[in-house]
This record gives C-alpha cells, structure tokens and sequence, in this order.
C-alpha cells in the first residue's frame, strides 16, 4: 500500500461497521455524511457520486488488508458489505478487479465522460428483461422521450434520471434506482434492434 494515499475515511468507516450490521455503499456515505466526514467532492454531481463511491471503497478495501492481521474479516461486494467476526484467515483474492480499481489512484478523478462510460458498462452487466408494446408505453410515461427514440436523447434522460434516483441523493430506495436501470437497458435493447432493423 502506497502510505502518500492514506485515506482518512478508514477510521470513520471501521466505527460503524463494528456493529455488525450489513451495509451498501451508499448507506454508508449517508452516515460519513450526516456525521460530517465526508462532504461535496466535485461540482459536476457524477463526479462526485463517483469521487465519493470511490474513495468508500477504496477504504474498504484498504481496511480489508490491515484486518488480515485480526480474528475478522471485510467482506466486500458491491451491495453488501460487512465486518465478520470470528471468520478463519481468508485472503482477498489476488484477480479481483474491482479491488484492483479501487486500490489504484489513478481511477480517483476519471472524466464526467469515462464516468459515464463506467457505469453503462456496469450496469450492462445486470440482466434484463425484454421489452414489448405494452411496456415501451408504460416505461414512456416516466421517461418522456418523444418517438422514434433516438440514442443519444436516450441516454440524456439517463443520466438525468440516473442522478435523481439514485439512492445517495436519500430520496429514492435501491430498488427505485435498479428499476430506472432496467428500463434505461430494456429501453438502450429497443433502440439497438430498432436501428438494426432500419439498416
């Protein structure tokens, strides 16, 4: 571990974690919030969602390495979080990506664009379910978008969307967020067969 990028998050962070409970990612960058260590990271609001999802998990997973030493280990995963008591020695695996990511300090201040770009490719990874008529004219009524859908409208109301509801913004829940991201890849599916059929 590079000592130059201590992050002044793991103390906060092992305080509440050390009632056991599970967390998410979100849910603890309310509590870092509402208990004043962690404030506004960026004046564009992606930046700073992904600034502040960045510098949690990078805690997380330095904190993870500093527990190997104890009888507890941080198990981490995108939606679930949580310190375990008691557990055998286990060692984070060697190939894990996201550990990788986080850990690397270049990935700190990506573009508004790179931002973008990651989190449609995380997102891309979810299933999904398809679309019909039906559907298409129910998703429509939130999403607004004037027909034929065009791609790139589509995805400005995404992230348009994708910002209102998300879950750090403490008024929409995970699955509010998760069911605008169904709709935005079912909707992204649609567009992409329809400009194929037109080919």
């Amino acid at each position: 571990m590079d000592d130059s990028h201590y992050n002044p998050l793991i103390e906060p962070i092992l305080a509440l974690l050390t009632d056991g409970q599970s967390w998410k990612v979100h849910t603890l960058a309310s509590q870092l919030r509402a208990h004043g260590h962690l404030g506004r990271l960026d004046e564009d609001s992606m930046a700073d969602l992904a600034k502040r999802n960045f510098i949690i998990m990078n805690a997380l997973f330095q904190l993870q390495d500093e527990l190997l030493k104890s009888d507890c280990y941080l198990s981490i995963s995108s939606l679930h979080i949580q310190l375990v008591y008691g557990h055998p020695k286990q060692r984070p695996s060697s190939n894990d990506s996201l550990r990788e990511y986080y850990l690397n300090w270049q990935n700190y201040a990506l573009s508004r664009e790179q931002v973008i770009d990651l989190l449609d490719q995380f997102w891309q990874a979810l299933p999904i379910n398809t679309l019909d008529d039906t559907t298409l004219a129910r998703i429509n009524k939130r999403w607004k978008l004037s027909q034929p859908i065009q791609m790139q409208a589509l995805k400005k109301r995404w992230r348009t969307l994708a910002l209102a509801y998300h879950p750090d913004k403490n008024t929409h829940s995970n699955a509010d967020f998760q069911q605008i991201h169904n709709e935005y890849q079912q909707l992204l599916q649609y567009v992409r067969v329809k400009n194929n059929n037109c080919n």
